[in-house]
């Protein structure tokens, strides 16, 4: 009888091992550590010959022209490339204001690529709270619990994927440009920052979590099961679906290519604190006559950029009844102006105009040729010429100096304005002595000067300035009257600090 309850009892062991399958294999032979093979970075260095990232960022956050701080292992181990501390098209590196669209002329559009399906083979010793063996999304923590060594295997798959490349010319010119913020032209003159030049990016990555059943661990399962536990740190792109895991429904990237350093050697960046960039002008003339027969006629008008002259001139016709030089005169005008660049920050504004009126007569009758019983007409021209300039003013660091602007020979009601990129108009900036302490002190400036000046600016950091003018003048003359004003304006900008 003994042997008997003997047997029995072996043949118990047996039904509650195979009735327990794996759940008590595990507790009589718990699992042993495995080395989980990152079979995506595998996919990255051997199939794309490129390097792995530390985690999967968004590609409107790791992108080619981010810079890295990078530095290649020693240990044989595959590179992993960190999250960006700059981008050279970003707006942290472009100068407020500055527009760097035809620098990115050059980013390839989406070459399509293929990425297969990948398995993981879980570590399931892993202790409670540790993060869980996998590539891991921006914003993901993925922890072990207590019941983690039921996950058998992790499979990750895409909707879609492409690769990104940024021409190595366009990336020269952003370093050269001065409308890059000198701290980051400074970080890829270090000689651990590095440029991405090509991403790996890849749509609807998702985590399908299996257990050792073959069934397919959702995650809200997972955390009722204590299976793992998951926190996506306010992505809101990460969350479950009925078919996966873990989804991400934005593009993520998996691997990138960095530009090669030598591609920097020997180009000079843009070393200027501050640069004027060329000035833009225009020069509008026009003249017009009235007052009776023979006048000048309607409106002429003739326009010009900067660097060309804007002219135009006409003459009457007037004539005199029987005689046609009698008490004639004829009406004449003209008008030229100019804007003309006089080097960095600089420019200077010309013109002349011309005016004289005209006068004829008509008569009762004729005798003789000559006029009888006269009556004397007037007309009258007129000419004008309106200019603009404006001179940009790119501050490139932190510090802020002062904005000189000086002006001569303005006619009145002349209208001189300076802003930032945001439109804000610059004030005036004096120092003043306040018992004992200096202060600075801001005033409204303009818009409205005349004549020849100056003023003392305060700037507001790093960005984008610009030194405004615009100014009008009219001439006119009837009869035998005649004007004539010119002058040649100047508009120059200096900093100091």
């Amino acid at each position: 009888m003994d042997n008997f309850w003997k047997v029995l009892g072996g043949l118990a062991v047996v039904v509650a091992l195979v009735s327990g399958g794996y759940y008590l294999w595990d507790i009589v032979f718990p699992p042993k550590p495995v080395v989980v093979v990152d079979r995506l970075c595998e996919f990255v260095v051997k199939d794309q010959r490129m390097d792995c990232v530390t985690v999967l960022a968004s590609d409107s956050f790791m992108k080619p022209g981010a810079i890295v701080d990078y530095q290649a292992s020693t240990d044989g181990t595959p590179n992993r490339v960190p999250l960006p501390v700059a981008d050279l098209f970003g707006e942290r590196c472009q100068v407020p204001g500055a527009s760097l669209e035809s620098l990115k002329r050059d980013l390839s559009a989406p070459q399509p690529i293929s990425m297969p399906q990948l398995t993981f083979q879980t570590n399931r010793a892993l202790q409670i709270g540790a993060d869980v063996e996998v590539p891991k999304f921006n914003g993901l923590s993925l922890k072990a619990g207590p019941n983690w060594s039921d996950v058998l295997k992790v499979e990750l798959i895409n909707d879609d994927a492409w690769a990104t490349s940024l021409d190595e010319l366009s990336a020269v010119s952003a370093y050269k440009s001065c409308q890059i913020l000198k701290s980051c032209t400074d970080h890829v003159n270090s000689s651990h920052y590095r440029v991405v030049g090509t991403t790996i990016v890849a749509k609807g990555l998702s985590y399908k979590a299996y257990n050792k059943k073959g069934n397919l661990i959702s995650l809200e399962a997972a955390a009722k099961s204590q299976q793992f536990t998951a926190s996506v740190g306010g992505n809101t792109d990460l969350g479950s679906t009925a078919d996966t895991t873990i989804k991400s429904t934005g593009a993520r990237v998996i691997g990138v290519r960095l530009m090669p350093t030598k591609v920097f050697d020997g180009e000079q960046s843009c070393s200027q604190n501050a640069v004027f960039s060329p000035p833009t002008g225009s020069a509008r003339v026009t003249v017009s006559g009235g007052g009776g027969r023979g006048n000048i006629g309607g409106q002429r008008t003739d326009d010009k950029p900067l660097g060309q002259k804007a002219s135009v001139s006409a003459v009457g016709s007037e004539a005199s009844e029987c005689r046609a030089d009698f008490e004639r005169v004829q009406s004449q005008a003209s008008a030229a102006a100019e804007v003309r660049d006089d080097g960095p920050g600089a420019v200077r504004l010309a013109y002349q105009l011309v005016t004289g009126g005209g006068h004829y007569a008509t008569a009762a009758g004729c005798f003789a040729g000559n006029p009888i019983g006269i009556t004397g007409h007037d007309t009258t021209t007129s000419a004008s010429m309106e200019l603009r300039a404006t001179i940009p003013v790119i501050l490139r660091d932190s510090s802020v100096p002062s904005m000189r602007v000086s002006y001569s020979n303005f006619p009145p009601d002349s209208r001189l304005e300076v802003f930032d990129w945001r439109s804000k108009r610059l004030q005036t900036a004096k120092k003043e002595t306040i018992k004992g302490d200096t202060a600075t002190k801001y005033e409204d400036f303009g818009p409205n000067v005349s004549g020849t000046g100056s003023a003392t600016l305060g700037t507001y950091g790093p960005g984008v300035y610009r030194v405004e003018v615009t100014f009008a003048l009219n001439a006119a003359a009837t009869g035998s009257g005649k004007e004539r004003r010119n002058q040649e304006a100047s508009l120059r900008v200096l900093l100091s600090q």
